[in-house]
């Protein structure tokens, strides 16, 4: 009787179930790969001032994100949230910043003072203003132009000043070496980048009272709040979760006649089938296998100390300057 339990096949519902988690989970997939084109920011064509100026085109943001790539930059910062944690939020600052700027630059036209030195009712008018200026989109598909204001045309001046100072700087960034990126045009073509990312982040999307990101960063100051689909799939992700995980557990304890539960083994060491064990060929080829990898999880291991290091001391490892020979960006890839 034992030997007939023991060979018996699992039920053929194990292989539906399978293919159903298969089909379900490719097609989600698919689905949210189509809506990722779809729905993603406009690159406009150019960006324009109020007069008509150009302040930047298309080719400058995609140079902007090939120098963002170039220098692994995902592995020291992120963006859109995307990335390491070291350095900051290249989106989330620029935008800070712009709302900064755009509050001096109103403050000193309206008033001949920055903001910090209006008084309350002057200053909340002020703030208020910045906070509509950046949410409102002003791209034109059909002509596929950008049009800045005086405030986000001033900001992206001085996003090329902070970056490439970041970057450039006699005080080098945490984890980075001094001077990591010395050509001004990689510099001002990543500030570029780094501005566009900053206004699709803010500028609502047509029709919608929300971004391209979904109001991600959140920035009260620029208007940068939690949507309601925010909220909503928050929610029902957990409840999918919990309520899947659930639903699972109680279909494996309770219908165990589909083949779910193990068969019954004989309960003495003399009965164990491991007494009479023998290497396999594939057994032994798998040993080595097994061995390399425990050599490379052991250099993982070590990377992952060296990249917490740089988290409790950015500037040295030890006394040792490490990051002139393995910078974190290097360490992280």
């Amino acid at each position: 009787m034992l030997d007939s339990e023991e060979t018996s096949p699992l039920s053929p519902w194990w292989r539906h179930a399978v293919i159903l988690v298969m089909i379900a989970g490719f097609s989600v997939l698919s689905y949210l790969t189509v809506r990722t084109y779809t729905d993603a920011p406009p690159i406009p064509d150019r960006v324009q001032d109020g007069p008509g100026r150009t302040l930047f085109t298309s080719d400058e943001i995609l140079r902007g994100q090939e120098v963002f790539l170039k220098y692994g930059l995902m592995e020291h910062g992120t963006l859109w949230g995307h990335g390491a944690y070291l350095g900051p939020d290249y989106s989330a600052e620029t935008l800070h910043e712009a709302v900064e700027v755009g509050r001096d630059t109103l403050a000193q036209g309206r008033y001949g003072r920055p903001y910090a030195a209006i008084e309350a009712g002057p200053a909340a008018e002020i703030a208020d203003t910045v906070r509509r200026t950046v949410k409102e989109n002003r791209y034109d598909p059909a002509t596929g132009t950008l049009r800045f204001t005086e405030i986000e045309a001033a900001a992206f001046a001085e996003s090329r000043h902070h970056w490439g100072d970041y970057f450039s700087g006699s005080t080098p960034a945490a984890g980075l070496p001094q001077k990591y990126i010395r050509e001004r045009t990689e510099l001002d073509d990543l500030a570029t980048y780094f501005t566009w990312a900053a206004w699709a982040a803010v500028a609502n999307r047509p029709g919608k009272d929300y971004s391209y990101t979904n109001n991600w960063p959140y920035d009260p100051a620029a208007g940068n709040t939690p949507s309601g689909p925010t909220y909503l799939w928050s929610a029902l992700s957990l409840i999918a979760l919990l309520g899947g995980l659930g639903t699972i557990l109680f279909l494996f304890g309770r219908f165990d006649y589909l083949g779910w539960h193990q068969a019954s083994t004989a309960g003495h060491s003399h009965d164990s089938r491991l007494l009479a064990w023998t290497w396999t060929p594939s057994q032994r080829a798998t040993a080595w296998y097994l061995a390399v990898v425990a050599v490379l999880f052991l250099a993982q291991t070590l990377l992952g100390g060296v990249i917490a290091h740089y988290r409790v001391e950015p500037g040295a490892f030890y006394g040792f300057d490490l990051s002139r020979v393995l910078p974190y960006t290097l360490a992280r890839t």
